[in-house]
């Protein structure tokens, strides 16, 4: 009875100590997702394309992207599942194409590489448009 006991308060303390590590991983991921970090207060408005019209404030690391775990989702076969990120690097706002077959442009041109945005800029991912705004 004793050893039953025993395996009983261990399995209970691994599930214990489990739980309280999974919380802690979700808060920390939760909390680089919806930092404000020091920079420009920029918008992402979608101004064509199967997806809009939307609107995104910028926050953190934004993923866009087909599928629905991105921060911006657009609906749209010519867009791959995580084509393209929008973080901030020394206080400005940077887009990076993810390796997407199709590319991302930035004023019809293709990027390469991590490229700083600017307002006004017109972002095409796939069939859509997206234009950048200073709020």
């Amino acid at each position: 009875m004793n050893l039953w006991l025993l395996i009983a308060k261990f399995g209970f303390l691994v599930i214990l100590y489990a739980f309280v590590i999974w919380v802690f991983v979700v808060i920390l991921r939760e909390k680089a997702r919806t930092n404000e970090t020091v920079g420009p207060r920029f918008v992402v408005q979608l101004v064509s394309g199967p997806s809009s019209p939307k609107a995104f404030e910028l926050r953190g690391i934004v993923a866009i992207g087909r599928s629905r775990e991105n921060e911006i989702w657009l609906s749209d076969n010519t867009v791959s599942n995580h084509h393209a990120r929008i973080s901030i690097a020394d206080g400005f706002w940077m887009i990076e194409d993810l390796g997407s077959k199709n590319g991302t442009l930035v004023n019809g041109e293709r990027i390469d590489s991590c490229q700083r945005i600017f307002p006004e800029d017109k972002i095409s991912i796939g069939r859509n448009q997206l234009i950048v705004i200073h709020k």
